[in-house]
């Protein structure tokens, strides 16, 4: 078996700011995709629920399993949210974080000036 062919890619440089602005802009729009799904999993309940007009009310096995199903999506949503508030305490403590202490941190960037 060979091993995989990476392409080359130039180097990508950005300042410390500008990653920081990429970092919270990725929590920003995961956060607005999980509320999304969110909105997704209560329209669900509202249907089954009869709060949006259906013709017929569903059955009991239907509300039962739509209800196991928003129970597991919240689940894994509730998961997710916490890797988010980790990942942004993180962003925050760098934000936080002046540029002496980076620099103290990494020697191998002040060799490089």
């Amino acid at each position: 078996m060979s091993w995989p062919t990476i392409p080359d890619f130039p180097p990508i440089t950005l300042t410390r700011e500008e990653s920081l602005v990429l970092l919270l802009a990725s929590i920003a729009r995961e956060e607005i995709a999980l509320a999304h799904v969110v909105n997704a999993e209560a329209e669900k309940l509202e249907y089954v629920s009869g709060t949006l007009g259906q013709e017929a009310p569903p059955s009991l096995d239907a509300v039962l399993e739509v209800q196991a199903s928003a129970r597991r999506v919240l689940d894994a949503i509730l998961l997710k949210e916490v890797q988010l508030q980790l990942k942004l305490g993180k962003a925050k403590e760098l934000l936080l974080r002046d540029d002496s202490t980076v620099e103290a941190q990494n020697p191998s960037s002040n060799a490089s000036r």
